[in-house]
C-alpha cells in the first residue's frame, strides 16, 4: 500500500513541475540567474539565511550584528526587480504547497475532529 502512495507522489511531483506557478518560479529564477549581480546578492542571502535558521534552530541568540546583517542583505536584495518576482512567484508555488498540504491532511483532522 505504502508503494502506491510513494507511486502517486511521484506523480504528484511530475505534474506539480507542469504547474502555472512552478513554471513561473523557474523562468523567474532562470531570469534572476542571467543577472549576475542579483544572482550573487541572492546566493549571499541565502546563505546568511540557512546560517541564521541553523543558529535559532539550535537556539542559539542571534547578535545584534548578525540580525543588522540579515536586514541589511535583505534590503539589498530588495532592490533587484528579478528577486522580487522571484519572490512573488515562490509564494504563489507556497501558497499552491499549502492547498496541497491541506488536502492530503483533511483526513487527519477528519480523524480527530470530536464535533462530528
Amino acid at each position: 500500500m505504502s508503494q502506491d502512495i510513494e507511486e502517486t507522489a511521484k506523480k504528484m511531483a511530475d505534474d506539480f513541475k507542469k504547474t502555472d506557478e512552478f513554471v513561473a518560479l523557474e523562468k523567474a529564477y532562470k531570469n534572476m540567474k542571467s543577472n549576475n549581480e542579483a544572482f550573487e546578492e541572492f546566493k549571499k542571502f541565502q546563505k546568511l539565511q540557512f546560517s541564521l535558521r541553523k543558529k535559532d534552530l539550535s537556539q542559539e541568540e542571534l547578535t545584534e550584528e548578525e540580525v543588522k546583517k540579515a536586514q541589511d542583505q535583505a534590503a539589498k536584495i530588495g532592490s533587484f526587480d528579478e528577486i522580487k518576482d522571484l519572490m512573488k512567484k515562490e509564494k504563489a508555488v507556497n501558497d499552491l504547497l499549502s492547498d496541497l498540504n491541506k488536502i492530503l491532511t483533511d483526513p487527519i483532522r477528519d480523524l480527530y475532529d470530536e464535533s462530528k
